[in-house]
């Protein structure tokens, strides 16, 4: 009997010491939140109250207690062993052993969630695949001249030192030993307390005791999406973006965007059609008007790293960054209600080469991106027998842009190596070198479609700015309030320096080749505003801008026009093309004026009016407007059409 009492309370000392272990983990991860919310309380947009506050710390406590138990579970097993047999020596080593392991990798985890919050301002997200698939060394290299590494890694040891420390202490020891305890010597005690034991590691194993366990969409609880993304734990986060990413992978990963059996009517929504047969491709076909009379012999689209279109609205004048930008677009077309395709480069440009939406499943790593698709850039424009180069100022290995690139038929790819001396930096030679290259190589013989990637507006942002004339050493006076010193002047100086060179470097094309048609876009927003607290259109808007010295066909108002990058490619055919010329797109051209202004993003969708994103937040954009022209739930179902399209497109092919 003394054997059989021996094993059960040998099991519940055992457990009470991985319940610590659960424990110690979540306070850790709940330590970690804290600081955080103290951190970034800057970001937080909505008025919040210490409700609110609680409120996010206990729902992230559930998440962190599933962690624990998570961490525990190994222990928790080898424990049970001890209903069999007494042997608590081994679960004990398991238990210090995961501690030790748990804390080590915590160090790794928690610092690069940190950086990565200072970066994106958001917990892991898809930027994460960043690691797989971006130039890793550039990364490492790039986060280590911006932010204070060695010192937070330094603070990180320590804590992770003490830490564990403290902790093989805190778990050594039960809460009660029940070894003497003489109400144990009955059966239903024990089976009452071994029920309740099982019990409730099941429930801290779900994080919830509700009917289902803890999710993601539990984490938006306060008025605030900023304090929302601190809510979930770093672990949980890459599971729910790995999980994301694979579900989109798999055959049925369209049901993230539409019903699989709703493609059509998508379809026929989002072209606003109905097509015969099923073959999405028809859906895209469109036929040229013929606007320009002459087409222009050479076609130029920038796309600027991290170019914003917040400098050049008219609150922010005074903090003239883009003047040259701000110049062509009074003698051209300039639009700042414009968004890009993806959150970071090399998803907006995949989307703009391909003619398709990115839809998450990393488009320039694809199977069927091996070779062109009808919607294509290069192809189209061959057919109008333009010569199409690509130039990048860094590596064309990097997220294999060479290949793609070559893949989806343009005849020509240039890279940084080509351009500047090497060792070129970690993200390719300045702006200033990619455009004297091409104004070195430049055959005006030859019709040409140039594409331009640049790079300089980017982290470690260590361009001389001041040296070359940069003129804001103080925000100006009317902007004092707004800015406040989150990002340096410096940093906006960047954006200077880019605007400064491309405007130099249009003026001298257009001396060469006075009907050359350059279009200006930004790959991305550049994460930095005047603050932390920018508003949706703020932080979605890149500009597009569309010059011509010999001026444009169409005389259009800017302020009534918005689109997205996946607009540019029928706005270019439009203007170059033939009148009957056929051309694939999923979008309208941005003359066409029998066609409501709207341009479809990233999870975003504007008009002239207003701007949507896919979770239902809304910000008016023009007061001139009475009211909005769709409502939130319109807004998601317009972007999930556009984004079930792409996916299918790319994923599956053009019949369904």
């Amino acid at each position: 009997m003394n054997r059989i009492m021996n094993r059960y309370t040998t099991f519940i000392d055992d457990s009470q010491k991985n319940f610590k272990l659960i424990f110690f983990c979540a306070l850790i991860m709940l330590t970690y939140r804290i600081v955080l919310m103290i951190r970034f309380s800057i970001y937080f947009t909505e008025p919040l109250t210490v409700f609110d506050y609680l409120l996010a710390l206990y729902v992230g406590f559930c998440f962190d207690i599933s962690l624990g138990a998570y961490v525990a579970l190994l222990p928790f097993l080898l424990s049970s062993i001890c209903l069999i047999h007494p042997f608590p020596t081994i679960s004990r080593l398991s238990r210090q052993f995961m501690l030790i392991f748990f804390s080590t990798l915590n160090a790794i985890i928690l610092l690069a969630n940190y950086l990565f919050f200072l970066e994106y301002e958001d917990n892991f997200n898809q930027w994460i695949f960043g690691v797989l698939y971006d130039d890793f060394s550039a990364v490492l290299s790039t986060t280590w001249k911006t932010f204070p590494v060695f010192s937070l890694s330094c603070i990180v040891l320590v804590a992770t030192l003490i830490s564990v420390y403290i902790g093989l202490h805190f778990i050594n020891r039960p809460f009660y030993s029940f070894h003497h305890h003489k109400t144990l010597h009955r059966p239903i005690p024990i089976i009452g307390v071994l029920i309740c034991i099982f019990f409730l590691f099941f429930l801290t194993l779900r994080g919830s005791i509700h009917s289902r366990p803890i999710q993601l969409k539990d984490a938006g609880v306060t008025r605030d999406a900023m304090l929302n993304k601190m809510v979930v734990n770093p672990y949980f986060a890459l599971r729910f973006v790995i999980k994301q990413f694979f579900l989109l992978s798999k055959a049925n990963g369209i049901n993230l965007y539409i019903q699989e059996n709703d493609i059509q009517h998508a379809a026929e929504r989002h072209f606003g059609k109905m097509v015969s047969g099923n073959n999405l491709d028809e859906y895209m076909k469109k036929t040229a008007r013929g606007i320009q009379p002459k087409k222009p012999r050479h076609v130029f689209l920038f796309v600027m790293e991290s170019f914003d279109a917040w400098p050049l609205l008219d609150a922010y004048q005074s903090f003239d960054v883009m003047p040259n930008m701000r110049k062509l677009g009074q003698e051209g077309l300039l639009v700042t209600n414009f968004l890009s395709s993806g959150t970071g480069t090399m998803t907006s440009l995949s989307s703009m080469i391909t003619g398709l939406p990115d839809v998450g499943v990393i488009t320039n790593y694809q199977i069927s991106a091996r070779k062109p698709f009808p919607t294509s850039l290069a192809p189209q424009l061959k057919r109008l027998n333009y010569q199409c180069n690509m130039y990048y100022g860094g590596y064309l290995s990097w997220q294999r842009i060479g290949d793609f690139c070559k893949d989806q038929g343009f005849d020509h790819v240039f890279g940084g190596g080509h351009m500047g001396r090497w060792p070129i930096n970690e993200w390719g030679v300045d702006d200033q070198q990619i455009f004297e290259y091409i104004d070195k190589n430049f055959d005006i013989s030859q019709d040409s479609f140039n594409l331009i990637l640049s790079t300089s507006n980017h982290p470690p942002y260590d361009i001389p700015v001041y040296q070359m004339g940069f003129p804001f050493k103080e925000i100006p006076d009317d902007l004092k309030e707004e800015y406040d010193a989150t990002w340096s002047l410096k940093i906006f100086g960047h954006i200077w320096y880019s605007d400064k060179v491309l405007g130099e470097f249009i003026d001298r094309i257009s001396q060469k080749a006075p009907d050359a048609l350059f279009i200006v876009t930004g790959d991305h927003w550049s994460r930095k505003f005047l603050n932390p607290r920018p508003n949706l259109m703020i932080r979605s808007s890149v500009p597009l801008l569309i010059y011509s010295k010999q001026g444009l066909p169409e005389s259009l108002q800017a302020a009534k026009l918005s689109g997205a990058h996946l607009n540019i490619l029928p706005t270019i055919i439009e203007y170059c093309a033939p009148r009957g010329f056929e051309y694939f797109s999923m979008c309208q051209d941005i003359f066409d004026k029998n066609y409501f202004p709207l341009g479809i993003g990233r999870s975003c969708l504007i008009t002239p009016c207003d701007i949507w994103n896919s979770e239902g937040q809304h910000h008016q954009i023009s007061l001139n407007c009475e009211h909005p022209v769709f409502t939130s739930e319109q807004a998601i179902k317009r972007i999930k059409d556009m984004y079930g399209i792409g996916w299918w497109r790319l994923m599956k092919g053009p019949l369904f």
